[in-house]
């Protein structure tokens, strides 16, 4: 029979997925990785197979709860998933955190030439957000909430863009208010504005 693990694989998965975020791939050693997740080499070893693996799953995961971003409010307009989405990761982004970026854009920054792999699993990840942002623009023209020549595709890809530079401007250590300015400006150009429903009880991103 096998043996039960003897600490929170869940809790280690999370913590391991936090250190990535703030460290990097590379960056992230192995004594570092153990000690974070407060676990034996041996049991992360019979767990999660090698710090690769690893990796993998704390990509995955952090996609998950990403993705649930991109959900749609119930009963609101449907651009206001866009809003939901920055409201959640940036202006409702703990403290701590905000400096972080996001662990799937800077795999695909830092991974780009060393872990072509690893890169195309973040860059995946993106894309499907992405995807969710291409059906709320579609949701969006039906409605007739929308007035630009640019489709629904190629609106998503300009938000993703926008997404993504805020967040390696938050790497730089770039304060909340201008990360949100800049987010503001950037949707006022394709005619979005905030919404006046607030979204004060979202919960802190990852």
């Amino acid at each position: 029979m096998a043996r039960p693990l003897a600490f929170n694989r869940d809790h280690a998965l999370r913590r391991a997925t936090r250190l990535f975020w703030a460290r990097g791939y590379h960056a992230t050693a192995m004594p570092a990785l153990l000690d974070h997740m407060g676990i034996a080499r041996s049991s992360f070893y019979a767990s999660f197979g090698d710090k690769r693996h690893l990796f993998i799953e704390c990509l995955d995961l952090f996609g998950r709860q990403t993705a649930r971003y991109a959900e749609a409010p119930a009963v609101a307009p449907a651009t206001d998933v866009i809003w939901s989405f920055f409201e959640a990761t940036v202006r409702a982004a703990p403290d701590a955190r905000l400096p972080y970026g996001c662990l799937l854009v800077n795999t695909t920054l830092e991974l780009a030439d060393s872990e072509p792999t690893l890169r195309a699993r973040a860059s995946a990840q993106l894309e499907g957000i992405e995807k969710r942002f291409a059906k709320a623009f579609e949701a969006a023209y039906a409605a007739g909430l929308l007035n630009t020549p640019l489709d629904a595709d190629s609106l998503a890809r300009y938000v993703m863009t926008v997404n993504q530079g805020l967040r390696v401007r938050s790497r730089q250590g770039e304060t909340r208010e201008t990360l949100w300015d800049i987010l503001t400006t950037s949707l006022g150009l394709i005619g979005l504005t905030p919404p006046t429903q607030q979204y004060g009880d979202t919960p802190h991103a990852h």
